[in-house]
């Protein structure tokens, strides 16, 4: 059965209202996240900073943030991804303790050395 162009209309128009209502919200979820503070992290886990665990980061709004872009073995991004949201986690955030961590003991080790 061929839609009528009224049916075809009536879906356009309700996919248009849909379309309008998303942009509608992420414009008001990017507002509210731009107004809340750093370390506080949004319920849908889309603020570009998220709490960290451990309180490692002790006045995250003072920091400065640089963009890191590296590339990675696609299985390890979906295991990184995959562990994220099991333990509902940014990935950020957990790049961001697992480097501060590697890094503390890489420099235990050297200081170690030491004479």
């Amino acid at each position: 059965m061929t839609p009528t162009p009224d049916a075809f209309r009536q879906k356009l128009e309700a996919g248009r209202a849909l379309v309008a209502e998303q942009l509608r919200h992420l414009a008001a979820e990017s507002q509210a996240s731009r107004s809340r503070t750093a370390t506080r992290g949004c319920a849908s886990r889309c603020c570009p900073i998220a709490s960290f665990a451990g309180g490692s980061m002790a006045n995250v709004e003072d920091e400065v943030w640089v963009q890191l872009a590296t590339r990675i073995p696609k299985p390890l991004h979906r295991e990184l991804k995959l562990h994220c949201v099991q333990a509902d986690e940014s990935v950020m955030g957990f790049v961001v303790a697992a480097l501060e961590e590697k890094l503390a003991k890489v420099g235990r080790r050297r200081a170690g050395r030491r004479p």
